[in-house]
């Protein structure tokens, strides 16, 4: 099992008490591998990240902050070989 976060704080390059612009990223994630014998191995995984965005005056902007969810998988094979 496996397991992953982040965080990205985004301020203005030029900071000034009249701007409270900000982008603030955070996001989770997991995985899970099984290995059976040492010819297949498979997961799975998922994840979230939620995006939040303040305009100048610091007011939410609904339009470009958002929440993204994910869910894969995979699975390896080996064929041939010992």
């Amino acid at each position: 099992m496996k397991a992953g976060a982040e965080y990205e704080k985004q301020t203005p390059r030029v900071e000034s008490p009249d701007r409270k612009d900000l982008v603030l990223n955070r996001g989770l994630g997991a995985a899970v591998q099984l290995v059976l014998d040492p010819r297949f191995e498979a997961g799975v995984n998922v994840a979230r990240a939620i995006v939040d965005v303040k305009n100048a005056q610091g007011v939410a902007v609904p339009d470009r902050s958002t929440t993204i969810y994910s869910i894969g998988g995979f699975a390896n094979a080996r064929i041939i070989g010992p």
